[in-house]
């Protein structure tokens, strides 16, 4: 049986701040998701961080893109995503622990949702605001052409794609 969520998480050289991402991940109130842990060429030791944490969690699994950049990571995680929907991870998240509980609950029949986030200044705590209310959703019938209109950056951890849409584009150096 195929996961509902695929969890795009390239890393390269996060070594020391991994841990805490991969435990948002792991501590999902919604756990029908499998992570692709993907090693982006890192020089430290990230990937063996990356590894023991997850051990024996059956949900994650490391892999390893030896083509330098994040967009070659995201796209080889796409060349095998198993889910109905795809969200795109860094590996200096920090994740609210409902965020794939709400996202799916908001999806409905959209493509593509997008919402608020935080940002941590300087290792400073900040509360996380209540996601549920900030959330967008949009019916796309060209991927490509959303992201052109909306120009969405490096910002793909803010959303969460249906994968049937987002799947069968290449991404590009700038997402």
């Amino acid at each position: 049986v195929s996961p509902k969520i695929t969890i795009i998480l390239p890393f390269y050289n996060t070594g020391d701040y991994i841990k805490e991402t991969l435990s948002d991940v792991i501590n999902q109130t919604y756990s029908d998701f499998e992570c692709l842990c993907i090693d982006n060429a890192s020089t430290d030791n990230t990937y063996d961080v990356c590894k023991e944490v997850v051990s024996g969690d059956s949900r994650f699994k490391m892999l390893r893109e030896y083509e330098p950049g994040l967009p070659n990571a995201r796209n080889k995680g796409l060349d095998i995503a198993k889910g109905e929907y795809v969200y795109f991870c860094d590996s200096d998240d920090r994740l609210h622990p409902r965020l794939l509980e709400i996202c799916m609950k908001a999806m409905g029949d959209a493509d593509v949702l997008q919402f608020d986030y935080v940002r941590f200044v300087d290792g400073e705590s900040v509360e996380f605001p209540s996601i549920g209310e900030n959330l967008e959703t949009s019916r796309i019938e060209n991927a490509l052409s959303w992201f052109v209109a909306n120009n969405p950056g490096c910002a793909l951890w803010r959303k969460f794609f249906r994968r049937d849409v987002i799947g069968r584009h290449r991404l590009k150096s700038n997402l």
